[in-house]
């Protein structure tokens, strides 16, 4: 299944998306507009919210989108994400196909985003 036929693939399934990035808010709109990715918001770091490994934006996201965090995973490619979403109490899965260098065995990870659908 290719990117696009994922990402309509949660919309059809209606789950929620979210981007927690702890890069700025106009360079995630631009890659997420060219690879076609419309999630609901972009969570970003602020004055407010600190960046990875803080937990901040992480914990951010899943309150005021009312998620259980029980049912919630932090898909990232970085020792710092993964720290974040320790601390966070979320579940971490690693994406082996990102820019991050894997420093550890990771409970989960990932080789390709089709992979994903084991967890949702």
């Amino acid at each position: 299944m290719n990117k696009k036929n994922f990402i309509l693939h949660l919309n059809s399934r209606k789950i929620r998306y979210y981007i927690v990035t702890s890069k700025g808010r106009k360079k995630t709109k631009q890659f997420s507009h060219k690879y076609k990715i419309f999630q609901k918001k972009i969570h970003c770091p602020s004055i407010k919210f600190k960046g990875k490994p803080r937990p901040d934006l992480i914990n951010y996201c899943i309150k005021i989108n009312h998620f259980d965090k029980k049912k919630c995973f932090y898909l990232r490619d970085t020792e710092h994400d993964y720290l974040a979403a320790k601390s966070a109490k979320v579940r971490f899965i690693f994406a082996n196909y990102g820019y991050g260098e894997k420093k550890r065995k990771y409970k989960l990870a990932i080789n390709n985003p089709n992979q994903l659908f084991d967890f949702i």
